[in-house]
C-alpha cells in the first residue's frame, strides 16, 4: 500500500508540473482539458469530456448504488503583478511545488484524480465514484460544473478540492460567525492557520464584514500574506450584492493607494479589489470614464493594470451576451 501511494504521489505531482506549464485561463482550458483525458485514458480509463470539462465513472458503475463526485478545477485566473518567478516554470524548492494554479487548485485536482484511479477497477465498492476536472470555476462561468451536472449521474455526495482549509468554504455562506471562527484558529493557531482564519473572516456575507476588511486592507499596514488572504475572502463571486458597494470607493482610491503604497502593495489592490464580480456595462463604463478623466496623467504601471482589468471586464460582458 506504501508502495502504491509513492508511485501515485509521484505521478500527481508530475501530472501538476504539466498542468502548470500550461496556460489555462478561464474560458481558455481547452489544453488542459485534453492533458486531463488523455491522462486518463493512458491510465485505461474511459473518460468523457462536455467542452472543458473531463469527466469519468469507475469501472464497475452501478446505477443502483449511491454515487460520490471527485470534483475540482483546472482553470486559472492570470498572474498578478506580484509574482516573482516564472508562474508557468514548475519548479521545487525546499519541498514546495512552485507556479500558476499549484495550490489552487492543482494540488487537489491531481489528488482526487489518483483517489479516483486507485478505485477505479476495484468491484464491490459501496459506492460509485465520478472524477470531474471542470473548467470556469474562478469566473463562476457557466461552462463549468454548472454545464456538466446534467450530463451525469445522480449525485448523493461530492468533495470539492478547493484550497479553504474549509473555513473559507463555509465563512462565505454564513455558517460560521465571528467567535467560532475564533474557536477554530485556537485549534490551528500556525501561520498557515492565522492565514486561513483572515480569509474566513473576510468572506462573512455581511456589509460590516466587507467594511472591515475593505478598512484593513485599504488603511493597514498588513503583512503580504495577510493582505492577499483578506483580498481572496473579500472578493467573493456569491457576495455580489455585497461588492456593489465599493465599486465607487474603489475608483476613488486608486491615485491615492498607488501614490501612497509600495508597487507591491498597490499593485495588489489595483488587481485584486478590482470589481471584476459586478459584471454589467455600469462597472465597464465607470472603468473607462476613470481612465478618461480622473486617472488620464495617472502612472504608466497604474493605467496598464486598470486597462487590463477593463479589458478582461469587457471580455467577460462580451460572453454573457453569448450565454443568453
Amino acid at each position: 500500500m506504501e508502495a502504491n501511494k509513492n508511485t501515485y504521489a509521484l505521478a500527481a505531482i508530475a501530472l501538476l508540473q504539466k498542468l502548470i506549464a500550461t496556460p489555462s485561463f478561464s474560458k481558455e482550458e481547452d489544453a488542459t482539458a485534453s492533458i486531463l483525458f488523455d491522462y486518463l485514458q493512458h491510465n485505461g480509463v474511459t473518460p468523457n469530456r462536455h467542452l472543458n470539462n473531463v469527466w469519468a465513472t469507475n469501472k464497475h458503475f452501478d446505477p443502483t448504488k449511491p454515487t460520490i463526485l471527485l470534483n475540482s478545477h483546472h482553470d486559472t485566473v492570470k498572474p498578478n503583478a506580484g509574482y516573482t518567478i516564472d508562474p508557468y516554470d514548475p519548479i521545487i524548492q525546499e519541498g514546495k511545488l512552485y507556479g500558476l494554479g499549484s495550490n489552487d487548485a492543482g494540488a487537489s485536482l491531481v489528488s482526487l484524480l489518483h483517489v479516483f484511479l486507485h478505485y477505479y477497477t476495484l468491484e464491490h465498492l459501496a459506492y460509485n465514484i465520478i472524477f470531474a476536472g471542470t473548467a470556469e470555476e474562478e469566473i463562476s462561468g457557466k461552462n463549468g460544473i454548472e454545464s456538466l451536472v446534467p450530463h451525469l449521474p445522480a449525485i448523493h455526495c461530492a468533495i470539492i478540492g478547493e484550497p479553504t482549509a474549509m473555513q473559507l468554504a463555509v465563512a462565505e455562506r454564513g455558517l460560521m460567525d465571528k467567535e467560532e471562527l475564533s474557536a477554530q484558529l485556537l485549534k490551528d493557531n500556525t501561520l498557515n492557520g492565522q492565514l486561513s482564519h483572515a480569509s474566513a473572516l473576510a468572506a462573512r456575507p455581511t456589509a460590516d464584514a466587507k467594511e472591515e476588511t475593505w478598512k484593513s486592507i485599504t488603511t493597514e499596514d498588513i503583512s503580504t500574506s495577510q493582505r492577499e488572504a483578506k483580498l481572496a475572502g473579500f472578493m467573493r463571486a456569491l457576495h455580489r450584492p455585497l461588492l456593489s458597494a465599493y465599486v465607487d470607493p474603489y475608483f476613488d482610491l486608486l491615485l491615492s493607494i498607488w501614490g501612497k503604497k509600495s508597487y507591491e502593495v498597490a499593485s495588489s489592490f489595483v488587481s485584486g479589489m478590482y470589481p471584476i464580480y459586478i459584471t454589467n456595462q455600469v462597472t465597464l463604463d465607470k472603468t473607462i470614464n476613470w481612465l478618461n478623466t480622473t486617472g488620464k496623467d495617472g502612472q504608466a504601471g497604474l493605467r496598464r493594470l486598470v486597462s487590463e482589468s477593463r479589458d478582461s471586464l469587457s471580455r467577460a460582458l462580451k460572453v454573457q451576451e453569448l450565454d443568453k
